[in-house]
């Protein structure tokens, strides 16, 4: 009997007093929680790598058109900067836009790519890197709320040893729909 009268009335203690406690049906005691996030952080990281391609894209047109708005700005009569300066200013601001949507375009091409072999639990390794790599939009100012929280909710469940283990089971081939319905405890039809 413990002590403390709270902890005994507290659901969301540890329940190591029950012998032979098996939080569900499954063989191997998953209650398949985190099974369940991974389809819709695999639908997320495709919607973000959408988005981050075509940001990724604005800022490689860039690299274009801010040379030819500082040119037009100074033609039409406003702040000219001097000849060796302007050409500078364009270098730092193509090697700006051009690191920034090259990250941008390789993050989200690796976040689709690894969201839908993530769909059939492949590809963990490739999967776990997206959400570091994408951690690098920080270069364009775009994504990063959404990267933040993807990278922390991508680590939280691919980190869990229930989808480590989904993760092993398709790299051997089995399906997605079986791994899900053994892992969670449901029939597979």
């Amino acid at each position: 009997m413990k002590d403390n009268k709270f902890e005994d009335d507290n659901p969301y203690s540890t329940p190591v007093e029950i012998h032979n406690y098996v939080p569900s049906p499954s063989p191997h005691g998953a209650t398949g929680a985190y099974i369940n996030q991974v389809k819709p952080l695999c639908i997320c990281m495709i919607i973000q790598g959408v988005l981050e391609i075509l940001m990724g894209g604005i800022y490689t047109a860039m690299i274009f058109v801010m040379p030819a708005i500082m040119n037009q700005q100074g033609a039409a009569g406003g702040p000219q900067i001097p000849g060796q300066q302007q050409q500078t200013v364009q270098l730092i601001v193509g090697l700006v836009y051009g690191i920034g949507g090259g990250i941008a375009l390789i993050a989200g091409l690796l976040r689709i790519v690894s969201g839908i072999r993530g769909l059939s639990y492949r590809g963990y390794s490739m999967g776990v890197a997206s959400h570091f790599f994408g951690m690098l939009n920080i270069i364009t100012c775009y994504c990063v709320p959404t990267s933040l929280g993807l990278c922390i909710w991508g680590c939280i469940v691919y980190f869990n040893p229930e989808v480590k283990y989904a993760f092993k089971m398709g790299a051997e081939g089995q399906d997605a729909a079986k791994i899900t319905a053994e892992m969670t405890g449901r029939q597979h039809y």
